[in-house]
């Protein structure tokens, strides 16, 4: 056996031992199957169930605190890309990309329109492949680049690992019960095979740039800054100090230490999309789509129009109870959001559902959910039931969609 493997083997065996305190790699026996004590397999599953209830407490730390995509993705050895993806993916934890503000939104938008440069961190990353709208990044609009750091995080992150087309799963616990998530051999090389092609297209257009202005900061700085959005962040806020530049990240502490310490501008996705979509880079159709796709994920601060709602309602296949519609009518019961606007988004939706070629039942669902949603409001109750009273006017000479819907709105009041 050569040194170098004969050591490695020597580095697995005896890790535990030396650095008792280090899970990276934990070695257990499994007894056999027919063994009257099964300690393997219970240290095993004692194990998952440790690290699940880690995570929810990480979770709830997450949305109750200022904690950065970085420093949630350390507690489990991540990374902010990685973070990122977890809580897209998490249902009912919202990913903190913006407060949601008017005023934040204007100046989002005033920096885009002034910018040339746009640097991507890891959450934006992250974003524009869960999304699926990389073609964003073709853009002659704007020059896009990512620092040193960053391009290293997501080469090591998706690059290559065990080529070898091997079965394997993950082993969670959740809801009380233990499961197994199993990827055979095909699925993982197919996995890895969109990986590199991600990988390929985002070097391909986004440029990688050495932040030289990081050398200024001082040792103190940079060490405060690195360990809270790691150094891909520190580097990602130190190019985005350049002249008509901007920091695009779904990371509002991120945005916000750069903005408070280093005067530098944070965007995020919507805000980017929104803006491409201005200036023709992209389809009001491709903006409209990515943009539910974010109601999905739950990406705070999004901002929902008519167009917006109908895309939700038409993703989730007009099922109320599933993503993104699910979550679109959570943001129309929203006291904080415009009571007319999201009255006029429900009329909207009306008019589309009763255009389309939708089961009554179907849209059935849909209208009761919104209207219970919207009958929270005091004020836009009151105006339901003035719609109600002149339903003829809304849907003229559609006598069979204003029966319908008279129908659903009287059997909800009913149960109301």
């Amino acid at each position: 056996m050569p040194k170098y493997l004969r050591r490695h083997h020597d580095c697995l065996a005896e890790l535990a031992v030396r650095f008792p305190d280090s899970h990276v790699i934990e070695s257990v026996v499994i007894e056999p199957a027919d063994h009257p004590l099964q300690l393997g397999l219970a240290a095993v599953l004692a194990s998952v169930q440790t690290r699940s209830q880690r995570v929810e407490e990480t979770q709830k730390l997450y949305q109750t605190m200022p904690m950065s995509l970085h420093l949630y993705g350390a507690h489990f050895g991540k990374n902010a890309y990685e973070a990122l993806m977890s809580i897209a993916l998490t249902d009912k934890l919202a990913v903190k990309c913006a407060i949601g503000t008017s005023e934040e939104y204007q100046r989002a938008t005033a920096a885009l329109a002034n910018a040339s440069n746009i640097i991507l961190d890891l959450s934006a990353i992250a974003t524009v492949r869960l999304i699926g709208l990389t073609n964003v990044l073709k853009s002659n609009h704007y020059r896009f680049a990512m620092s040193d750091s960053t391009a290293l995080e997501i080469n090591e992150t998706l690059g290559p690992e065990i080529t070898e087309a091997s079965e394997g799963g993950v082993l969670a616990f959740k809801d009380g019960e233990y499961r197994m998530y199993h990827e055979s051999a095909e699925e993982r090389k197919r996995r890895f095979e969109r990986d590199q092609e991600f990988l390929t297209e985002l070097h391909d257009h986004v440029a990688t740039l050495s932040p030289i202005e990081l050398a200024s900061w001082s040792p103190e700085v940079r060490k405060s800054v690195t360990d809270f959005i790691g150094l891909y962040g520190a580097e990602a806020i130190s190019l985005a100090k350049q002249t008509n530049t901007i920091l695009w990240t779904d990371d509002v502490i991120e945005a916000q230490l750069g903005a408070g310490m280093f005067g530098t501008t944070g965007v995020w996705t919507q805000c980017v999309l929104a803006r491409l979509a201005d200036v023709g880079a992209l389809t009001r159709e491709d903006y409209v789509t990515a943009t539910a796709k974010l109601v999905a994920f739950e990406y705070a601060g999004t901002y929902v129009d008519g167009a917006v709602f109908i895309e939700c309602a038409r993703q989730s296949q007009y099922d109320p109870e599933a993503a993104p519609l699910r979550q679109a009518i959570d943001i129309i019961a929203s006291p904080q959001a415009n009571p007319q606007v999201r009255f006029g988004m429900f009329r909207q939706l009306l008019n589309h559902l009763y255009s389309s070629d939708i089961t009554p039942f179907r849209s059935g669902m849909v209208i009761r959910a919104c209207l219970a949603a919207l009958a929270q409001t005091p004020i836009l109750w009151q105006q339901l039931m003035i719609l109600r009273r002149n339903s003829q006017a809304l849907f003229g000479l559609n006598v069979i969609a204003e029966q319908h819907f008279n129908r659903c709105f009287d059997a909800w009041t009913r149960g109301y």
